[in-house]
């Protein structure tokens, strides 16, 4: 047997492991990575988050299995779920072979709209074809027997960026670019479905032109990539951003922004399908320069106000930049969120305001997370919510519910992949520490003590290295 000291020594060492195990545990993440669906060949996805945190994802299947063009899949993925509860297909309208450049997933309510930018079919079906479901993406009801919903497309070079709740009651927005010119926005509703005439639907559709003249003519945007964001409340608005190289962004020719803003609710006298600068146009802001050396604008907006997470290319940082619906501009300064930059980025907020960032990092590729409680003055994290380890990762989306319960979804080689999380994901884990150091007690020896009676009557100690006491001498 051990002696006493050394098993007292192991028993304490084994307690510690418990308890780091038990501390590991509490910081885990509050979801793992499931694969929602493997097709063949498929567009980027796209994620929407209702009040009970179940994900809503969409995204384009273009394997074109029979020769009948691109499809749309769905899953629903409840909080806590390791698969969909809900997949299927949804078949677009218009005949020909329809081809999907790009997929939308938006809870309004108890409502989840699926928004589906599509060409090659009937003029009348495009740009935009929606279906919505009110049972969770059990069932569908197409929209207009499949008819376009939007349209603010210019010509054959016009693409979308990113749909959207426009301030108001049931309505809808989605915000377009063109090549050699102005971006483009147009806002339409969510329940009752728009006129057609014979070959344009929506019949005359009237939509905003975001760039006014003589910007317009000078320096045309083009069609960079951008990002928009809405937010209701007692200040509603919506904010847009867009990449630049030089003007309508910074005239230093780098990497920048230019950007819109639009105030107010909708209605007839302050319509966000009315261009900046005309009579009852909601649009405050035509396209002006926003940040200079900059890269990856993300837009997103809620309870905390509008705001901004981009690249800054100058130090490599990804940074938070606060909008300021009062003075209709950024902020005069910026907060970091990371000593290093991301891409994909996502800003999403819940129904307190916290903010939340994702992106991968475009250091270790990893999928990252940081959170704000206080209108993105500080942050917490960022924390790896999901390593990446074969650097598959790509595509990345992100959307939060309400109540604080979020998904990422990214493209992972061939699959489509999710991963829950909340805020307490974003608090990075302290370094584990090094394992305590046992040192055992020496080995026992032969040498003992024995107790003998002196002439006295006292008793002495007495070292021998034998097992027997020698005798006294006489």
């Amino acid at each position: 047997m051990r002696p006493a000291p050394l098993r007292a020594a192991l028993l304490i060492a084994l307690v510690l492991a418990v308890l780091a195990a038990l501390c590991t545990d509490a910081l885990a993440l509050s979801g793992t990575a499931v694969k929602v669906s493997e097709p063949v060949r498929y567009g980027n996805p796209a994620v929407a988050v209702d009040a009970a945190g179940t994900a809503y994802i969409a995204w384009a299947n273009t394997t074109e299995l029979g020769g009948n063009g691109n499809t749309v899949e769905y899953c629903a993925l409840p909080a806590g779920a390791t698969g969909c509860s809900h997949t299927g297909t949804l078949h677009l309208a218009g005949g020909a072979k329809p081809a999907v450049g790009q997929v939308q997933v938006i809870v309004d309510g108890a409502t989840v709209a699926v928004l589906a930018e599509v060409y090659g079919v009937g003029q009348e079906y495009e740009p935009v074809q929606e279906w919505q479901s009110t049972d969770g993406f059990a069932t569908f009801s197409q929209v207009n027997a499949g008819k376009s919903v939007a349209n603010a497309v210019l010509n054959a070079d016009t693409g979308p960026l990113n749909a959207l709740i426009v301030p108001g009651t049931n309505l809808l927005g989605y915000a377009f670019v063109t090549a050699a010119g102005p971006p483009t926005f147009d806002a339409f509703p969510l329940a009752s479905p728009p006129q057609c005439s014979a070959k344009e639907c929506p019949a005359a559709e009237t939509f905003a032109t975001l760039e006014p003249e003589p910007e317009r003519t000078l320096h045309p945007l083009g069609n960079p990539g951008g990002s928009f964001a809405s937010m209701a409340g007692a200040t509603p608005g919506i904010l847009g951003v867009y990449e630049t190289l030089g003007k309508p962004g910074c005239a230093s020719g780098v990497d920048d922004t230019a950007f819109v803003y639009g105030a107010g609710n909708q209605s007839a006298t302050n319509s966000y399908d009315v261009s900046p600068g005309e009579p009852n146009s909601a649009w405050k802001v035509g396209l002006a320069p926003g940040d200079c050396e900059v890269q990856y604008a993300a837009a997103g907006g809620g309870p905390s106000g509008l705001g901004v997470a981009e690249k800054n290319v100058a130090i490599g940082e990804e940074i938070y930049h606060r909008f300021n619906s009062t003075t209709m501009s950024f902020e005069p300064s910026t907060t970091t969120i990371a000593n290093e930059g991301g891409l994909w980025t996502s800003v999403n907020q819940d129904g307190a305001g916290g903010i939340y960032v994702t992106y991968l990092g475009n250091a270790a590729d990893q999928i990252r997370l940081a959170y704000s409680s206080d209108g993105g003055a500080t942050w917490t994290g960022p924390a790896t919510l999901n390593p990446n380890a074969d650097l598959h990762a790509g595509n990345l989306v992100s959307a939060v519910g309400p109540t604080g319960q979020g998904w990422a979804v990214w493209r992972d080689g061939e699959a489509i992949t999710a991963q829950q999380f909340d805020s307490a994901d974003a608090v990075v884990p302290p370094a584990p520490k090094p394992a305590p150091v046992v040192t055992p007690p020496p080995p026992p020896t032969s040498e003992f003590t024995v107790e003998s009676p002196n002439r006295t009557g006292r008793s002495r100690s007495r070292s021998s290295s034998s097992s027997r006491a020698r005798p006294r001498s006489k």
